[in-house]
C-alpha cells in the first residue's frame, strides 16, 4: 500500500513526461484557438467553434494539475496575443479555464494514477464524459454571471447558454474522448487526431 502511494505521489507531481505532453496540448488548444472551425449554417453564414478546450478536457486526465494549468495559461495567453485580443478579455478566459479545469483536477483527484490501465474500460470513458460535460457546464455558468453583471437587465435570457456555445461544448467533449484514450496509450497515436482535425 505504501508502494501504490509513493508511485501515485510520484506520478501527480509530473516529470518529464508529463510536461511534455502538457506543452503538446498547449500549443495544439492554441493553434485551435488562433484557427477555429467553421461550419455553415445554412443562411449563407458560417458559425465558429473554437476546440481548443477539447485538449484542456483531455489533459484532465493525461496531466497532473501543475502541467495542466501551465498549459492552459501558455495556451490562452499565446492565442489572445495572436489574435489580438483584449487584455481583460484574456485575463477572465485564463480566470475561468484556471478555476474550472484546475478545480476539477484538484478535487477530484484527475490526472495518471500508476493504476490506470493502458486502455480505459467504457465505464471509465463514461464518466470522464460527464466530468468533461461539468467543466464545461460549470464555465458557462460562470460566464452567464460575468454577462449578467456586464449588461445587466441586457443580458441574453440564458447567458452564455447559447446554441452556438452548447453545440462547442458539444463538439469539445466528442473530441476529448479520442485524445484522452489514444494519449493514453501511446503519445505518438494522437497523430490520428491531428489528421482528424485537419
Amino acid at each position: 500500500a505504501e508502494r501504490q502511494r509513493a508511485l501515485d505521489a510520484a506520478v501527480a507531481e509530473g516529470g518529464v513526461e508529463a510536461w511534455f505532453l502538457a506543452g503538446l496540448i498547449g500549443l495544439s488548444a492554441a493553434a485551435l484557438e488562433i484557427r477555429p472551425m467553421l461550419v455553415p449554417d445554412g443562411t449563407r453564414g458560417s458559425t465558429v467553434y473554437s476546440l481548443g478546450s477539447a485538449f484542456f478536457l483531455a489533459g484532465l486526465f493525461l496531466v497532473p494539475a501543475g502541467p495542466l494549468v501551465a498549459c492552459i495559461a501558455f495556451a490562452i495567453a499565446l492565442s489572445g496575443l495572436i489574435t489580438a485580443t483584449r487584455p481583460h478579455k484574456i485575463l477572465f478566459n485564463l480566470s475561468v479555464s484556471v478555476l474550472t479545469y484546475a478545480g476539477f483536477s484538484l478535487f477530484m483527484h484527475l490526472g495518471p494514477h500508476s493504476a490506470d490501465p493502458p486502455v480505459p474500460p467504457p465505464d471509465l470513458v463514461g464518466i470522464e464524459v460527464l466530468l468533461a460535460a461539468a467543466v464545461l457546464m460549470s464555465q458557462l455558468l460562470l460566464r452567464s454571471v460575468a454577462i449578467r453583471l456586464e449588461r445587466g437587465d441586457e443580458a441574453p435570457h440564458w447567458g452564455a447558454f447559447q446554441r452556438p456555445a452548447l453545440v462547442q461544448a458539444f463538439y469539445c467533449i466528442a473530441l476529448s474522448v479520442p485524445i484522452s484514450v489514444l494519449g493514453r496509450i501511446h503519445v505518438a497515436l494522437l497523430a490520428f487526431v491531428y489528421l482528424y482535425i485537419g
